[in-house]
């Protein structure tokens, strides 16, 4: 069975269709890395600028160095998790 209504209108599914699809979102998938920061101190509280911060991954045998900054912060993206 036709609906009568959107027989007698053709251009009103196509403007139902445009307005659905208009409100859709774009949808990510999960993101399959993490990151990992801090800072670095001296015993005494200060700050400890270009100081060098290794990430070991033991199963994968790879190793990432970065230097911390004048705040002492340091930061290593797109780290992938363990494969176990």
């Amino acid at each position: 069975m036709v609906c009568p209504r959107l027989n007698a209108r053709p251009g009103a599914l196509a403007f139902l269709f445009l307005v659905v699809a208009g409100f859709t979102t774009i949808v990510h998938p999960q993101s399959e890395t993490g990151s990992i920061s801090g800072s670095v101190t001296d015993p005494s509280g200060a700050v400890v600028a270009g100081a060098k911060v290794s990430l070991m991954d033991l199963d994968r045998g790879s190793e990432a160095e970065v230097a911390t900054g004048n705040g002492g912060f340091y930061s290593f993206a797109d780290v992938r998790p363990p494969t176990t």
